[in-house]
Protein backbone atom coordinates (compact mmCIF):
# COMPACT_ATOMS: atom_id res chain seq x y z
CA UNK A 1 0.00 0.00 0.00
CA UNK A 2 1.40 3.33 -1.16
CA UNK A 3 0.25 5.24 2.24
CA UNK A 4 2.23 2.71 4.51
CA UNK A 5 5.39 2.50 2.01
CA UNK A 6 5.26 6.36 2.21
CA UNK A 7 5.23 6.26 5.97
CA UNK A 8 7.65 3.94 6.76
CA UNK A 9 10.34 6.11 4.59
CA UNK A 10 9.37 8.81 6.09
CA UNK A 11 8.28 8.37 9.47
CA UNK A 12 10.15 5.10 10.82
CA UNK A 13 13.52 6.26 8.36
CA UNK A 14 13.13 2.75 6.04
CA UNK A 15 16.81 2.16 5.19
CA UNK A 16 18.26 2.14 1.41
CA UNK A 17 19.66 4.19 -1.15
CA UNK A 18 16.35 4.75 -3.01
CA UNK A 19 14.31 5.46 0.28
CA UNK A 20 17.14 8.14 1.09
CA UNK A 21 16.63 10.18 -2.07
CA UNK A 22 13.33 9.98 -1.74
CA UNK A 23 13.70 11.43 1.83
CA UNK A 24 15.56 14.03 0.59
CA UNK A 25 12.58 15.28 -2.20
CA UNK A 26 9.81 15.18 0.54
CA UNK A 27 12.19 17.24 2.53
CA UNK A 28 12.01 19.55 -0.04
CA UNK A 29 8.51 19.77 -0.49
CA UNK A 30 8.23 20.34 3.57
CA UNK A 31 9.50 23.01 2.69
CA UNK A 32 7.65 24.55 0.15
CA UNK A 33 4.76 23.19 2.12
CA UNK A 34 5.46 24.86 5.64
CA UNK A 35 5.35 28.02 3.48
CA UNK A 36 2.43 27.82 2.13
CA UNK A 37 1.06 26.97 5.65
CA UNK A 38 2.92 30.16 7.10
CA UNK A 39 1.06 32.13 4.26
CA UNK A 40 -2.12 31.35 5.08
CA UNK A 41 -1.85 31.65 8.42
CA UNK A 42 -0.77 34.64 8.21
CA UNK A 43 -3.37 35.95 5.95
CA UNK A 44 -6.12 34.53 8.13
CA UNK A 45 -4.24 36.69 11.15
CA UNK A 46 -4.43 39.94 9.64
CA UNK A 47 -8.13 39.87 8.62
CA UNK A 48 -10.79 39.03 11.35
CA UNK A 49 -11.92 36.00 12.39
CA UNK A 50 -15.29 35.49 12.36
CA UNK A 51 -17.16 35.51 16.24
CA UNK A 52 -19.83 33.88 16.84
CA UNK A 53 -22.01 34.70 19.21
CA UNK A 54 -21.57 30.69 20.58
CA UNK A 55 -19.02 29.78 22.81
CA UNK A 56 -16.50 28.05 20.61
CA UNK A 57 -14.39 25.37 21.95
CA UNK A 58 -11.92 23.61 19.14
CA UNK A 59 -10.53 20.18 20.05
CA UNK A 60 -7.77 19.86 17.26
CA UNK A 61 -4.25 18.09 17.25
CA UNK A 62 -0.82 19.12 15.05
CA UNK A 63 -0.10 16.07 13.23
CA UNK A 64 -2.03 13.64 11.02
CA UNK A 65 -3.84 10.29 12.09
CA UNK A 66 -5.66 9.90 15.38
CA UNK A 67 -4.40 11.18 18.35
CA UNK A 68 -7.69 10.64 20.46
CA UNK A 69 -9.93 13.82 19.32
CA UNK A 70 -13.06 11.94 19.04
CA UNK A 71 -13.37 10.43 22.83
CA UNK A 72 -11.95 14.04 24.13
CA UNK A 73 -15.04 15.48 21.84
CA UNK A 74 -17.39 13.19 23.71
CA UNK A 75 -16.21 14.03 26.69
CA UNK A 76 -16.44 17.96 26.38
CA UNK A 77 -19.99 17.31 25.20
CA UNK A 78 -20.98 15.12 28.22
CA UNK A 79 -19.47 17.69 30.80
CA UNK A 80 -21.23 20.49 29.04
CA UNK A 81 -24.37 18.49 28.93
CA UNK A 82 -24.35 17.85 32.21
CA UNK A 83 -24.37 21.11 33.16
CA UNK A 84 -27.36 22.28 31.54
CA UNK A 85 -25.86 23.67 27.98
CA UNK A 86 -27.11 22.53 24.35
CA UNK A 87 -23.80 21.33 22.38
CA UNK A 88 -23.37 21.38 18.60
CA UNK A 89 -20.63 19.03 17.43
CA UNK A 90 -18.93 20.28 14.27
CA UNK A 91 -17.08 18.35 11.81
CA UNK A 92 -15.98 18.25 8.75
CA UNK A 93 -17.33 14.33 8.21
CA UNK A 94 -13.88 13.22 6.68
CA UNK A 95 -14.40 10.19 4.31
CA UNK A 96 -18.01 10.17 4.39
CA UNK A 97 -19.76 8.23 1.61
CA UNK A 98 -22.56 10.89 0.54
CA UNK A 99 -20.46 14.20 1.00
CA UNK A 100 -23.20 16.15 -0.88
CA UNK A 101 -25.72 15.42 2.80
CA UNK A 102 -25.39 18.18 4.70
CA UNK A 103 -25.77 18.77 8.60
CA UNK A 104 -27.53 16.46 11.52
CA UNK A 105 -28.73 13.62 9.24
CA UNK A 106 -29.06 10.45 10.99
CA UNK A 107 -27.64 8.69 8.78
CA UNK A 108 -23.72 7.26 8.22
CA UNK A 109 -23.93 7.91 4.78
CA UNK A 110 -24.64 11.31 5.63
CA UNK A 111 -22.79 11.92 8.75
CA UNK A 112 -19.41 9.67 8.12
CA UNK A 113 -18.04 7.65 10.94
CA UNK A 114 -17.16 9.41 13.48
CA UNK A 115 -19.91 11.57 13.73
CA UNK A 116 -22.33 8.83 13.31
CA UNK A 117 -20.83 7.24 16.63
CA UNK A 118 -21.25 10.62 18.31
CA UNK A 119 -24.58 10.84 17.60
CA UNK A 120 -25.79 7.44 18.72
CA UNK A 121 -23.78 8.35 22.01
CA UNK A 122 -24.55 11.54 22.49
CA UNK A 123 -28.42 11.79 21.43
CA UNK A 124 -28.80 15.34 23.27
CA UNK A 125 -26.26 17.04 20.91
CA UNK A 126 -26.60 18.30 17.67
CA UNK A 127 -24.53 16.87 14.68
CA UNK A 128 -23.59 19.18 12.50
CA UNK A 129 -21.30 17.92 9.22
CA UNK A 130 -20.49 20.55 6.75
CA UNK A 131 -16.89 21.38 5.60
CA UNK A 132 -18.08 24.99 5.96
CA UNK A 133 -17.22 25.08 10.04
CA UNK A 134 -18.87 29.04 9.67
CA UNK A 135 -21.76 27.68 7.61
CA UNK A 136 -22.47 24.93 10.25
CA UNK A 137 -21.85 27.52 12.93
CA UNK A 138 -24.44 29.82 12.40
CA UNK A 139 -27.17 27.47 11.72
CA UNK A 140 -26.17 26.14 15.17
CA UNK A 141 -26.89 29.12 16.76
CA UNK A 142 -29.77 30.24 14.14
CA UNK A 143 -31.32 27.32 13.79
CA UNK A 144 -30.87 24.76 16.75
CA UNK A 145 -30.01 27.44 19.37
CA UNK A 146 -27.50 25.99 21.04
CA UNK A 147 -25.04 27.51 23.27
CA UNK A 148 -21.78 25.96 22.64
CA UNK A 149 -19.88 24.67 19.74
CA UNK A 150 -17.08 21.97 19.65
CA UNK A 151 -15.69 22.05 16.81
CA UNK A 152 -13.81 18.47 16.13
CA UNK A 153 -10.62 18.96 14.55
CA UNK A 154 -10.71 22.25 14.67
CA UNK A 155 -6.94 23.64 15.07
CA UNK A 156 -6.28 24.78 11.41
CA UNK A 157 -9.45 26.50 11.17
CA UNK A 158 -8.32 30.02 11.46
CA UNK A 159 -11.21 31.36 10.21
CA UNK A 160 -12.74 31.18 13.55
CA UNK A 161 -12.58 33.33 16.60
CA UNK A 162 -12.14 30.33 19.25
CA UNK A 163 -12.82 30.63 23.22
CA UNK A 164 -10.75 27.74 24.31
CA UNK A 165 -7.85 25.81 21.78
CA UNK A 166 -7.46 22.53 23.11
CA UNK A 167 -4.37 20.69 21.65
CA UNK A 168 -4.69 16.77 21.67
CA UNK A 169 -0.94 14.50 21.12
CA UNK A 170 -0.54 11.40 21.30
CA UNK A 171 2.26 10.24 23.45
CA UNK A 172 3.15 7.93 21.19
CA UNK A 173 4.29 10.16 18.75
CA UNK A 174 7.85 12.03 19.41
CA UNK A 175 6.57 15.29 18.03
CA UNK A 176 9.91 16.66 19.07
CA UNK A 177 11.58 15.52 16.30
CA UNK A 178 8.57 15.68 13.88
CA UNK A 179 8.90 16.81 10.66
CA UNK A 180 6.28 18.82 8.51
CA UNK A 181 4.19 16.92 5.92
CA UNK A 182 5.33 15.15 3.38
CA UNK A 183 8.22 14.42 4.94
CA UNK A 184 6.82 13.97 8.21
CA UNK A 185 3.21 13.89 10.79
CA UNK A 186 2.65 17.24 11.38
CA UNK A 187 0.68 19.73 9.95
CA UNK A 188 1.91 22.41 10.28
CA UNK A 189 4.67 24.04 12.57
CA UNK A 190 5.30 23.44 16.25
CA UNK A 191 5.13 27.22 16.46
CA UNK A 192 1.45 26.28 16.22
CA UNK A 193 1.24 24.96 19.49
CA UNK A 194 2.01 28.63 21.08
CA UNK A 195 -2.10 29.37 20.42
CA UNK A 196 -3.27 26.33 22.85
CA UNK A 197 -4.89 27.07 26.04
CA UNK A 198 -4.64 23.56 26.89
CA UNK A 199 -2.49 20.37 26.21
CA UNK A 200 -4.05 17.17 26.32
CA UNK A 201 -1.32 14.01 26.35
CA UNK A 202 -3.21 10.44 25.33
CA UNK A 203 -1.19 7.60 27.06
CA UNK A 204 -1.37 4.45 26.12
CA UNK A 205 -1.05 3.47 29.53
CA UNK A 206 -0.76 5.49 33.36
CA UNK A 207 2.59 4.13 34.15
CA UNK A 208 3.70 6.18 30.89
CA UNK A 209 6.27 8.64 31.48
CA UNK A 210 5.56 12.46 29.68
CA UNK A 211 8.16 14.28 31.28
CA UNK A 212 10.10 15.24 28.55
CA UNK A 213 7.10 15.95 26.42
CA UNK A 214 6.27 18.38 29.55
CA UNK A 215 9.13 19.96 29.71
CA UNK A 216 8.76 20.60 25.83
CA UNK A 217 5.56 21.89 25.40
CA UNK A 218 6.13 24.20 28.54
CA UNK A 219 8.99 25.78 26.71
CA UNK A 220 7.59 26.50 23.51
CA UNK A 221 4.06 27.90 25.63
CA UNK A 222 3.99 27.97 29.17
CA UNK A 223 0.24 29.48 29.78
CA UNK A 224 -1.18 26.39 28.57
CA UNK A 225 -2.64 23.97 31.06
CA UNK A 226 -1.34 20.13 31.22
CA UNK A 227 -3.56 17.36 31.37
CA UNK A 228 -2.47 13.74 30.28
CA UNK A 229 -5.54 11.27 29.84
CA UNK A 230 -6.16 7.12 29.06
CA UNK A 231 -8.58 5.17 27.45
CA UNK A 232 -10.63 3.04 29.71
CA UNK A 233 -12.02 -0.24 28.19
CA UNK A 234 -15.77 -1.05 28.93
CA UNK A 235 -15.96 -4.08 31.65
CA UNK A 236 -18.40 -5.75 29.76
CA UNK A 237 -16.09 -5.55 26.09
CA UNK A 238 -13.17 -7.21 28.96
CA UNK A 239 -15.17 -9.79 30.24
CA UNK A 240 -16.19 -10.69 26.76
CA UNK A 241 -12.65 -11.32 25.19
CA UNK A 242 -10.60 -12.31 28.13
CA UNK A 243 -9.14 -15.77 27.40
CA UNK A 244 -11.00 -16.01 24.04
CA UNK A 245 -9.75 -16.29 20.61
CA UNK A 246 -10.71 -13.34 18.73
CA UNK A 247 -10.55 -11.90 15.28
CA UNK A 248 -9.84 -8.16 15.09
CA UNK A 249 -10.33 -6.08 12.45
CA UNK A 250 -10.24 -2.14 12.45
CA UNK A 251 -9.81 1.33 9.57
CA UNK A 252 -8.74 3.65 11.57
CA UNK A 253 -5.03 5.77 12.03
CA UNK A 254 -3.07 4.09 14.62
CA UNK A 255 -4.53 0.80 15.05
CA UNK A 256 -1.62 -0.50 16.98
CA UNK A 257 -3.50 1.47 20.06
CA UNK A 258 -6.57 -0.72 19.38
CA UNK A 259 -4.63 -4.06 18.95
CA UNK A 260 -2.58 -3.47 22.03
CA UNK A 261 -5.73 -2.69 23.81
CA UNK A 262 -6.83 -6.43 23.12
CA UNK A 263 -4.03 -7.88 24.08
CA UNK A 264 -3.41 -6.22 27.73
CA UNK A 265 -7.37 -7.18 28.22
CA UNK A 266 -6.29 -11.01 27.79
CA UNK A 267 -7.07 -11.83 24.38
CA UNK A 268 -5.73 -14.32 22.14
CA UNK A 269 -5.30 -13.12 18.93
CA UNK A 270 -5.60 -15.13 16.43
CA UNK A 271 -5.46 -12.57 13.58
CA UNK A 272 -6.24 -9.12 13.02
CA UNK A 273 -6.57 -7.48 9.62
CA UNK A 274 -5.88 -3.97 9.05
CA UNK A 275 -7.44 -1.50 6.70
CA UNK A 276 -6.92 2.27 5.84
CA UNK A 277 -8.22 4.86 8.00
CA UNK A 278 -11.99 5.60 7.85
CA UNK A 279 -11.96 2.33 4.97
CA UNK A 280 -15.55 2.45 2.96
CA UNK A 281 -16.21 -1.37 4.00
CA UNK A 282 -17.92 -3.22 1.70
CA UNK A 283 -20.46 -6.88 1.96
CA UNK A 284 -17.65 -8.76 0.42
CA UNK A 285 -15.03 -7.27 2.78
CA UNK A 286 -16.76 -8.28 5.78
CA UNK A 287 -18.19 -11.69 4.68
CA UNK A 288 -14.54 -12.74 4.12
CA UNK A 289 -13.43 -11.45 7.64
CA UNK A 290 -16.56 -13.71 9.05
CA UNK A 291 -15.72 -16.84 7.06
CA UNK A 292 -11.82 -16.55 7.86
CA UNK A 293 -13.01 -15.79 11.29
CA UNK A 294 -14.67 -18.95 11.42
CA UNK A 295 -12.32 -21.07 9.88
CA UNK A 296 -9.75 -20.12 11.99
CA UNK A 297 -12.04 -21.31 14.96
CA UNK A 298 -12.41 -17.57 16.53
CA UNK A 299 -14.57 -16.73 19.78
CA UNK A 300 -15.20 -13.49 18.72
CA UNK A 301 -15.26 -10.96 16.31
CA UNK A 302 -14.02 -7.59 17.28
CA UNK A 303 -13.95 -4.10 15.78
CA UNK A 304 -13.54 -0.31 16.82
CA UNK A 305 -16.50 1.71 17.81
CA UNK A 306 -15.77 3.87 14.69
CA UNK A 307 -15.26 0.92 12.58
CA UNK A 308 -18.36 -0.59 13.67
CA UNK A 309 -20.30 2.62 12.43
CA UNK A 310 -19.30 1.87 8.73
CA UNK A 311 -21.54 -1.37 9.19
CA UNK A 312 -25.11 0.48 9.60
CA UNK A 313 -26.48 0.08 5.73
CA UNK A 314 -29.14 -2.21 4.91
CA UNK A 315 -26.25 -3.63 2.63
CA UNK A 316 -25.12 -4.98 6.04
CA UNK A 317 -28.21 -6.76 7.43
CA UNK A 318 -26.99 -9.82 6.70
CA UNK A 319 -24.85 -9.65 10.00
CA UNK A 320 -27.85 -10.26 11.77
CA UNK A 321 -27.87 -13.60 11.06
CA UNK A 322 -24.65 -14.40 11.33
CA UNK A 323 -24.13 -16.85 14.19
CA UNK A 324 -21.96 -14.56 16.69
CA UNK A 325 -22.48 -10.91 16.40
CA UNK A 326 -19.63 -8.53 15.66
CA UNK A 327 -18.60 -7.29 18.68
CA UNK A 328 -16.89 -3.50 19.69
CA UNK A 329 -14.32 -2.43 21.88
CA UNK A 330 -16.21 0.40 23.63
CA UNK A 331 -13.81 2.99 25.17
CA UNK A 332 -13.79 6.08 27.33
CA UNK A 333 -11.26 8.55 28.04
CA UNK A 334 -10.25 9.36 31.28
CA UNK A 335 -8.14 12.18 32.56
CA UNK A 336 -5.73 10.91 35.04
CA UNK A 337 -4.46 14.10 36.29
CA UNK A 338 -6.65 17.43 37.84
CA UNK A 339 -9.39 16.09 36.38
CA UNK A 340 -11.60 18.75 38.11
CA UNK A 341 -9.19 21.35 36.93
CA UNK A 342 -9.99 20.60 33.35
CA UNK A 343 -13.22 20.68 33.87
CA UNK A 344 -13.45 24.19 35.92
CA UNK A 345 -11.81 25.61 32.51
CA UNK A 346 -14.38 23.92 30.74
CA UNK A 347 -16.99 25.64 32.70
CA UNK A 348 -15.62 28.89 32.81
CA UNK A 349 -15.17 28.92 29.26
CA UNK A 350 -18.94 28.72 28.84
CA UNK A 351 -20.32 30.50 31.50
CA UNK A 352 -19.29 34.04 30.78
Amino acid sequence: MLQKYLYDIAVREKPGVFPGLLRVFLSLLSCLYGLSVRLVWLYWRIRTPYRSKLKVISVGNITVGGSGKTPLVEYIAKQLIAKGKTVAILSRGYGRPNSRGLSNQDDYAFLGDEPFMLSKKLPQAKILVNPDRIHSLKEAQEKFKTQVAILDDGMQQWRIKKDLEIVVIDAAQDIQKAKLLPRGLLREPLSALKQADIFLVNKQTTDVSCTQLRGFLNRINKKALYFEAVYQKEKSTLDLIKGKHVFAFCGIAGPERFIDSLKEAGAKLLKERLFPDHYPYKPDDIKEILEEAEDLGAEVIITTEKDYARLQGKEFSFLKEYKFPIRVLEISLKIINDEEKFNSRLASCVSV
